[in-house]
C-alpha cells in the first residue's frame, strides 16, 4: 500500500520491506485495513499491537477483543484505553481462571 502513495513514501517503503512479514492475512491483494483485521481477529492469537491513524480502522478494531491500539498524538505514541468489549473479554478470562 505504501507504494501507491507515491515517491514521498519511498523511504518508508524501503524500511517496511525490512520488517518481518506476518502471516495470516488474506493471500490476495486485499486492502491493508482488512488484512490487519484478519490477522488480529479471533482473539489476536499472535498478541499484536496495532498502530494506526485510520479512524475507520480504529473503530473496527475497537469491536475486537484483545487488540491493543496505539496512535500518534503530538508526535508521541499513545496507547488507547481498552474498548468495553476488550474489558468484558478480560473479565471473562479472569473469571474462568478463578474457577
Amino acid at each position: 500500500e505504501l507504494r501507491t502513495l507515491g515517491k514521498e513514501y519511498k523511504s518508508a517503503t524501503a524500511l517496511a520491506k525490512r520488517l518481518p512479514k506476518i502471516e495470516g492475512g488474506p493471500g490476495n491483494a486485499a486492502d491493508a485495513a482488512q488484512s490487519v483485521i484478519d490477522v488480529v481477529d479471533n482473539g489476536n492469537p499472535q498478541r499484536l499491537c496495532v498502530v494506526t491513524e485510520d479512524e475507520a480502522l480504529q473503530r473496527r478494531l475497537s469491536n475486537l477483543t484483545g487488540v491493543p491500539l496505539l496512535r500518534f498524538a503530538r508526535q508521541q505514541l499513545v496507547l488507547q484505553p481498552p474498548s468495553e468489549r476488550s474489558k468484558a473479554g478480560a473479565m471473562q478470562v479472569a473469571h474462568e481462571l478463578e474457577a
